[in-house]
Formats: structure tokens, C-alpha cells, sequence
């Protein structure tokens, strides 16, 4: 690539990539460590994400993301009136205040499938922590 052309999926070189099985990875993975020396396989374990109910009855889970910061993520089932997607169904997150204190302004996201509420947040928390990562 010259610098001009965008990157595509195709452009990854397979060959470049670990090969896990050689490199011992599951070894290496399960003696991982993450913030004060804790097992990364054991802090998982620990950390188990709480599914909670908010006052409306909508199911939201709530994390540490850096220290002494929280996020929560949440879905909200909304009326016609204020449904703008059509879908019934939003993914709300916002930061918090402080712990169960949700500040004001969420980003809102349509949900266009048909997983279950709890589902949806599991895959939404996990994914964006394996992406950002989390220092708490």
C-alpha cells in the first residue's frame, strides 16, 4: 500500500498472524495478569457482569470502566411517539455521575435484532471493553 489506498480485510497478511497452538497461547493466556498482578483468567471469573433492573424495570449493567469512573449501559423499550428507528428497542450508554448515578445525554442505538435484552448488553459491555480495555 502506498499510503493513499484504504485498508481492507483483504489486505491482512494471514501469515503474519501467531500461530497461537506454537506459541503456547493458552498457557501464556491463563497465567496473563491484569492490574495489581491478578490473574487475568481469575479477575473474569471475579468481575462476573451484573444484569440489574432500573426503576422502570429495564435492564442496564453497570461497570467500572477506569478508576472511580462508571458507565452504564441499558435497553430502553420506547413508545411510538419517541421510537425515531421503528425498532421499539434502543441500547442507551451514558456515563455516570458517580456509582448508580446515571448522568444526563445517552447515546442511543437501535436494536434491529432480536437477541433478548440481557444478551444485548453482555455482547455490548464485553465488546467494547475487549476493545478499549479497562483500568479499574
Amino acid at each position: 500500500m502506498n499510503g493513499n489506498e484504504h485498508s481492507t480485510a483483504r489486505d491482512f497478511d494471514r501469515d503474519a498472524a501467531p500461530d497461537l497452538s506454537r506459541d503456547g497461547w493458552p498457557e501464556k493466556f491463563a497465567k496473563a495478569t491484569v492490574g495489581l498482578g491478578r490473574p487475568l483468567v481469575e479477575q473474569m471469573k471475579e468481575d462476573q457482569m451484573k444484569i440489574e433492573e432500573d426503576n422502570y424495570g429495564q435492564p442496564y449493567i453497570e461497570w467500572e470502566q477506569a478508576e472511580g469512573i462508571y458507565k452504564r449501559a441499558w435497553v430502553q423499550h420506547r413508545t411510538r411517539e419517541k421510537d425515531w428507528a421503528g425498532t421499539r428497542r434502543y441500547l442507551n450508554v451514558v456515563r455516570c455521575g458517580s456509582q448508580g448515578h446515571p448522568g444526563a445525554f445517552p447515546a442511543d442505538f437501535p436494536i434491529y435484532n432480536d437477541l433478548p435484552d440481557e444478551q444485548v448488553l453482555l455482547a455490548f459491555v464485553h465488546s467494547v471493553n475487549a476493545i478499549t480495555g479497562c483500568r479499574a
